[in-house]
Formats: structure tokens, C-alpha cells, sequence
């Protein structure tokens, strides 16, 4: 199966805007529009192919009938979003795999931001203050003083953070990121700003949110390792257990193979997908899908991206160390020595 492009799923929120419009060109249908689900087989928000001869097939639909794309059976693990945070989201946390198969039967949900833009000065809540624990936490909710207890870490276009479960966090007013994530969307909210929703507060989970908060979390950035290849800066900055996140800086023609199936998601920019005969213009926004086995395809033009895929992470580390990464670099890719 040839490569393909996606038709994605939006989604309103309280706090979504119109900052895909403004800052990418993206039509969006909603006048607060949150999150495009750019990458989806998740039945909250399915994709849909948009390009060759299955255009209009729903990406789940295809996935369970050619699970060969995704490099055998199972259900297409991953879900890539672009969240526009024209105002601040709710504090929040997700379970792991374990806590949520065993209370949710669901896929737990740990994550990743690209930040795309933001103001100067901009913000995210990224855990919580040292000394705080189950019962401070509790009591801060009850009586309307979280804040005081959440660490704020500046942010700036191009910062990359994973976001182990167990995480308290939230997107800060302003930001627009790219998020990949487990297909799940399992949210234990705690605060919401004193917001109302159609009149009302908006439902808090404390207890399970208490349940699966680390309040020992404060993931650093994913610095990275940068690779100047043919074509491409290329940072591999996460090769977790769940998916590898990859930021492609196109200048040129960059060709790539692999095993595992690849999602790339243009952030800015102008350029093609090429593989064999086929070539998909790409303008930001848009998202492409490469199936397992796609053999030798590549990126043209003059642009950037997101691109993620399931890594085999003693392999990438073997070619890291290939291409002359040294064991301090290697230490700032999240999760290639196990663990995220």
C-alpha cells in the first residue's frame, strides 16, 4: 500500500481559539477550536483517508482489515493531535498502562509536546512543588489552592517534553503544541480555573487523579540528538516504549526506510512525500501515513515537522552511535535507555 494523506478529526474545547488558522493556514470548523486530531484511528475522533484509491475509508476500518500497514495485528497504537491553547487548560493527569486497563480498560496514556509557537514569557504546569504529597494535594484541591503548589516551567518554539503518567500538567495560555500520545483519552482532571461549561463546573476526578499522581515528577526536556543528514536536520529527541518522535527540518530531498509504519505531520512549509510514483503536496497541517513495509520513501521541499513511529530502540541507539553520538547525547533522547 502506497503512502497516504489524512483527513483529521477536530474537536471545540473551552479553551480552544483559532491559532491553527492564524498561525498555519488550517481550516478549522469550530470558532474555539481545540485539538486536531491529526493522526487517528481513536473512536472519539477517527481520521480518514484522503488521498489514492481508498480516499474517504475510515482510518480504523483500514487498519482492521490491512494490519499489515501498522506491521502485523493489533489495534494502531498512537494518536497525534495539535492542540491550540489560546487560553489555559485544565491541571490534569493520566494513569498508566496498568492503572488504566485494570479501572478503565483502556490503554494508559503517556505523552509528548512539540511546542510550536508561543508567546514570550510562555508557561506549562509541569508537576508539583517538592515536599507535596497525597494529603497537602488533597487539601489544596478542596480549598482552592493548587496553584500555589504547581511548578511552572518556561517554554519556547521548537521545546520538546515528555510527559510521563502519573504527571501533573497543563498547557499555558498561548501555546500551540503538537502532541503524540497512546491512543487512549483517559483525563483525570483536578483544576479548572474556576471555569463553567454551559452554566456549570466542568467534572473533577480527584480521587482517581490521586490515585495515580507521582508527585516526584518533573520530567526534563527532550534535548535530543541532532543529526545533520542529506537533506534534513533531523532531532531524534524520544525513542520511548509507546513511540518515537522524531523533528524533521527539510531543506532539500531526505529519503528514509525502517521496519515500522510512519505518521509525519508538516508544522510549517511547503514541500512533497515521495514514494516510488507517488508524490502528496504537504502544507502545514497536513498529515501523511507510511506503511510498515513502504520500503524507501522521502520528504522534498522546504519544511518541518513532526514525524513518529514505533522504534526498535536497541537499534536506533546502534545508529546513533553510528552516525557519531556520544553516550552524553544519547542520554538526552527520552527513553532510549528504557524507561519512558
Amino acid at each position: 500500500m502506497q503512502p497516504f494523506l489524512i483527513k483529521p478529526a477536530y474537536h471545540a474545547a473551552i479553551w480552544g481559539g483559532q491559532r491553527m488558522r492564524e498561525a498555519l493556514g488550517m481550516t478549522v470548523p469550530f470558532e474555539k477550536t481545540g485539538e486536531c486530531w491529526a493522526v487517528s484511528a481513536h473512536p472519539a475522533g477517527v481520521g480518514e483517508v484522503a488521498s489514492g484509491p481508498m480516499a474517504g475509508k475510515k482510518l480504523d476500518e483500514l487498519f482492521r482489515e490491512h494490519p499489515e500497514v501498522l506491521g502485523g495485528g493489533g489495534e494502531f497504537p498512537i494518536l497525534a493531535k495539535i492542540l491550540d491553547a489560546s487560553d489555559v487548560l485544565s491541571v490534569q493527569v493520566h494513569p498508566d498502562d496498568e492503572y488504566a486497563a485494570r479501572v478503565e480498560h483502556t490503554l494508559g496514556k503517556r505523552e509528548a509536546w512539540l511546542i510550536i509557537d508561543a508567546p514570550p514569557g510562555a508557561e506549562l504546569i509541569l508537576g508539583v512543588k517538592p515536599g507535596t504529597d497525597r494529603e497537602t494535594f488533597r487539601r489544596a484541591i478542596e480549598e482552592n489552592r493548587l496553584e500555589a503548589y504547581l511548578l511552572r516551567r518556561k517554554v519556547a518554539p521548537g521545546d520538546v517534553l515528555m510527559i510521563p503518567p502519573g504527571t501533573v500538567h497543563a498547557i499555558g495560555r498561548g501555546i500551540l503544541l503538537y502532541e503524540i500520545q497512546q491512543a487512549s483519552d483517559v483525563v483525570y482532571r483536578v483544576y479548572d480555573w474556576g471555569r463553567l461549561e454551559n452554566g456549570k463546573p466542568r467534572e473533577l476526578h480527584v480521587d482517581k487523579a490521586l490515585d495515580v499522581i507521582d508527585f516526584d515528577a518533573r520530567p526534563p526536556e527532550a534535548a535530543g540528538v541532532v543529526l545533520d543528514e542529506a537533506g534534513c536536520q533531523r532531532r531524534v529527541a524520544i525513542a520511548g516504549e509507546a513511540f518515537a518522535l522524531e523533528v524533521l527540518e527539510i531543506s532539500g530531498r531526505y529519503r528514509r526506510e525502517g521496519d515500522s509504519f510512519f505518521a509525519f505531520t508538516c508544522l510549517g512549509g511547503e514541500g512533497h512525500l515521495v514514494s516510488g510514483e507517488e508524490r502528496l503536496l504537504l502544507e502545514a497541517g497536513d498529515s501523511v501515513f507510511i506503511p510498515a513495509g513502504a520500503g524507501v520513501w522521502g520528504l522534498e521541499g522546504h519544511l518541518w515537522g513532526a514525524l513518529v513511529y514505533l522504534p526498535d530502540r536497541a537499534g536506533l541507539r546502534a545508529e546513533l552511535m553510528a552516525k557519531g553520538a556520544s553516550s552524553e547525547e544519547l542520554g538526552k533522547v527520552c527513553g532510549l535507555e528504557g524507561g519512558a
